[in-house]
Parts: C-alpha cells; sequence; structure tokens
C-alpha cells in the first residue's frame, strides 16, 4: 500500500514504515502461499474440508490483474495525470475503484507524483529519479517520505471531480474491499475463500507493483529513444507487455498526452485498444492524438541529433588518432635521440676505455722497465758487496 508522498532526494531519510512494513510483509505471504501450493496442488473442486487451491482462484486473480491494471495505465496515467481523453463516470469509476485496490496511493496523490516526474525527470525534484539507482527509481522511493508532504491543490482539475475527491477520502477502505473482501466472498462460491484472498489481494499485488514500478527504473536505463534524446525515457518492448502498453516511454515522455503509447497498430498497447473500444461505446471521448507531422518532425530531430553526434565522435575520433600519432611519432624522435645520445655515450666511453687501457699498459710497462732496472742494479750493488764482504781470491799456487 504505498501511502504518502515519496520524496525526490530525501535529505533526511525518514523510513515510511506503513509503506515498508505491508510491501515486504505481503511478498513474505506471498512467498509462503506459493510454497503451499506446491506442496497441495491446484484443482478444479476444493470444499471447506480439503486443502489446495481451486483454478477458479488463479482465474479470478488473472482477470483482477488485468482489471486493476487497465485501472493504472489508462486511468491513474493517461486519464486522470495526462488528461489524454475523457471518460463517463462508470469508467472513472472503475478506474478508482480497481485503482485504489492496487494501493498505489489515491488518484490525485498517485498523479501529483507523475506530474512532478514529467516536470523534473531526471533531476532532484523528480520522485523517482533514474539518477540516483535502478533500485531508488523502482522501489526504494516508495519506502521513504517527503517532509514537504504532498499539496492536493497541485491537481484542481482533479479536485473538481467529486469521484475523484471519494476515493482520496476513502482510499484504504476502498481499496480493501476491491482487492481483498470482494474475492474472498467470490473464492467461497468454490470453496477456496483463502486462495482468493491470497491470489487477488497479495499475489496480483506483488506483481502489479513490479510491473508498475518497471516503468520508472527499466525503461529509464534500457530502450531505445526514437522520439527524443532529452531525458533518460526508453521505448521497451518488454516493459510494454508487462505494463499494458506502457512501456512505449520514450514516446510517451515526448507526448504525453496522446492517449496512446504504441502508436503504431502493431504496437502492443492493450490500453490503447481498452480506451479505443470504449470510445466506439461512447463510454470514452475527446481521445488527444499527436498529429503524424509531428512525430516525424521529432523522431527526424532525434536522426539529425544522433548525426550529429555521430559526427562529432567521428571528429573526435580522428583527433585522438591524429594527436595519438603525433605523441608517437614524438616519443619515436624522442626515443630515436635518445638512443643516439646513448650510443654516442657508448663510443665516448669505448675510446676513453682504451684510451685508459693503453695509458694503464704503457705506465705498467714503464713501471715494470724500472723495476726491472732496479732489480738489476739491486743485484749488482748486492754482488759487489758481497764480492767485497769474502775479500780478494787467493791466488793459486803455481807449483
Amino acid at each position: 500500500m504505498v501511502t504518502g508522498t515519496p520524496a525526490a532526494v530525501p535529505s533526511e531519510k525518514k523510513l515510511n514504515i506503513l509503506n515498508f512494513y505491508f510491501i515486504n510483509g505481503v511478498t513474505l505471504l506471498v512467498i509462503g502461499f506459493f510454497v503451499y501450493m506446491y506442496q497441495t496442488g491446484i484443482s478444479w473442486e476444493t470444499t471447506a474440508s480439503t486443502h489446495g487451491t481451486n483454478w477458479w482462484s488463479v482465474i479470478l486473480a488473472c482477470v483482477w490483474m488485468v482489471c486493476a491494471s487497465l485501472s493504472i495505465t489508462g486511468g491513474y496515467h493517461r486519464l486522470f495525470s495526462h488528461s489524454a481523453y475523457k471518460a463517463s463516470w462508470p469508467v472513472r469509476l472503475f478506474y478508482l475503484a480497481f485503482g485504489a485496490s492496487s494501493f498505489q496511493n489515491s488518484a490525485i496523490k498517485w498523479s501529483i507524483d507523475h506530474r512532478r516526474h514529467h516536470a523534473k525527470v531526471d533531476t532532484d525534484k523528480d520522485p523517482y529519479n533514474i539518477n540516483r539507482g535502478f533500485w531508488w527509481a523502482h522501489i526504494g522511493w516508495v519506502f521513504y517520505l517527503d517532509p514537504k508532504g504532498s499539496d492536493i491543490s497541485e491537481a484542481k482539475d482533479l479536485m473538481e471531480d467529486p469521484l475523484v475527491m471519494f476515493q482520496h477520502n476513502y482510499y484504504f477502505r476502498f481499496g480493501a474491499v476491491i482487492a481483498y473482501v470482494i474475492p474472498t466472498l467470490l473464492g467461497l462460491l468454490w470453496g477456496d475463500p483463502l486462495g482468493a484472498f491470497i491470489l487477488c489481494g497479495s499475489t496480483r499485488l506483488i506483481f502489479q507493483y513490479h510491473f508498475t514500478f518497471a516503468i520508472n527504473s527499466y525503461t529509464h536505463m534500457f530502450g531505445r529513444q526514437p522520439y527524443s534524446l532529452a531525458n533518460s525515457a526508453r521505448d521497451s518492448f518488454a516493459a510494454a507487455v508487462l505494463t499494458m502498453g506502457e512501456g512505449y516511454h520514450n514516446f510517451h515522455h515526448r507526448f504525453q498526452t496522446d492517449y496512446r503509447n504504441g502508436i503504431r497498430w502493431y504496437h502492443y498497447d492493450p490500453t490503447k485498444w481498452f480506451v479505443w473500444t470504449l470510445s466506439k461505446l461512447g463510454m470514452t471521448s475527446n481521445l488527444r492524438i499527436t498529429a503524424k507531422e509531428k512525430i516525424e518532425r521529432a523522431k527526424a530531430a532525434v536522426r539529425a541529433q544522433k548525426e550529429v553526434a555521430s559526427q562529432t565522435l567521428a571528429m573526435k575520433g580522428a583527433q585522438a588518432k591524429q594527436v595519438f600519432a603525433e605523441k608517437s611519432a614524438q616519443a619515436k624522435q624522442a626515443l630515436a635521440e635518445k638512443s643516439a645520445s646513448a650510443q654516442a655515450l657508448a663510443h665516448d666511453m669505448s675510446v676513453s676505455a682504451q684510451a685508459l687501457a693503453h695509458d694503464v699498459s704503457d705506465r705498467a710497462q714503464a713501471l715494470a722497465h724500472d723495476v726491472s732496472v732496479s732489480a738489476h742494479a739491486l743485484a749488482d750493488e748486492v754482488r759487489e758487496k758481497s764480492e767485497e764482504a769474502l775479500g780478494p781470491k787467493p791466488h793459486a799456487n803455481p807449483n
């Protein structure tokens, strides 16, 4: 149950206790019920005394899923937030009833947040700003309150609708009756009130939460941008399948008052088909459609922007390549100069080494000669002194 107004960028991260415990509690309940279904199985016949889930509860949950999803996409979003068409009171009542069962806030509060998103997309004033990260845009923002609160006078046009104000004033009770009470009573018809209660209320709700939130997260991060490059919104077929056609988000951000999201006949947009069918029955009117010429101009502008960006990128690439080549040439030249210097230094060192070797050799030879001469002189001197010490040799007797 999404209540209060989530903060765009909470400077004081005040947790929304109700949202936090409700969403996580319901998620745990659904996981537990899936375990129960796995163990007990699903059948067409169940009674109060038997265990298991009835297939009629599953079918009812699918019907509730379609009704609740259309109420968010066709009602909360395209009708109340963007006034993309007009709807009779039975259609608005249908949207408000099943929209309340989606527990994503009252229609007027939901619309205020969504209008802020469009007005301040990708900025700190965007409630689900994708620049704060995927998980913040997906569900994190739901868990925090805006200290400034929400002034519903921002949507004066919706305040003039008594049905919208009735739903706003009785939002929680309205949602509880549609999401839980009525499915439980219907489940009694085939003996599976618990299955109907959890499948139509909680299980459907968790899946719907994440499908809806994928528009705030996934389609602002993944997909194509054929209509505008001004913001992060993208077109995603996968998201369109999960959200009754809301996935063509780049188109929607560019032409937000168009009742369609998928503009081609082959675009998967059940919400568009639903609103168009109701118009043929006289229950919706004034379906706003963007002129083809305007759409084509937008696409041409994007192509031109992409071409300029491509040319700029190519130019920067060429410049980078040229700079790299110049730097490489300078580096090679510097390396060659250093190599030449090294060779010259090596040559000088070789010449110096040779000169030193010759000098050392000459000095060694001179020293050896001097030593040899000194040795001879010393030997002669020793011999002479030896002879003097021995005296003259005696003469031999001739007889």
